[in-house]
């Protein structure tokens, strides 16, 4: 679980719960690659456990498959603007078991 402790002015918050996409699709703005392409698989969303694991809440989960290879299979986000040397940039990833 991730925590938030504001140590000046609260600027500005950027959150992706994914759940505004519809699944397979990703949000607007996310982009899915593979540097290292062994299986031509790409990041997608899930709010089903389909593909496994799929997400234990509401909002959808990013998933994207883990081969045997080696690969590179990127998901990048928006630009964050960060503004402060004070500033944090928290993720959580969630695992099902």
């Amino acid at each position: 679980m991730a925590s938030v402790s504001v140590l000046g002015t609260l600027v500005g918050i950027f959150v992706e719960y994914f759940g505004r996409s519809h699944p397979p699709t990703l949000p607007v703005g996310w982009t899915a690659t593979n540097a290292i392409d062994p299986d031509m698989i790409l990041w997608v969303t899930s709010n089903s456990g389909t593909p496994d694991p799929g997400c234990r809440f509401a909002a959808d989960a990013a998933f994207v498959n883990e081969p045997t290879v080696v690969s590179d299979k990127r998901l990048d986000s928006p630009s964050i603007a960060i503004s402060s040397p004070a500033a944090q940039l928290t993720f959580r990833k969630q695992l099902q078991f």
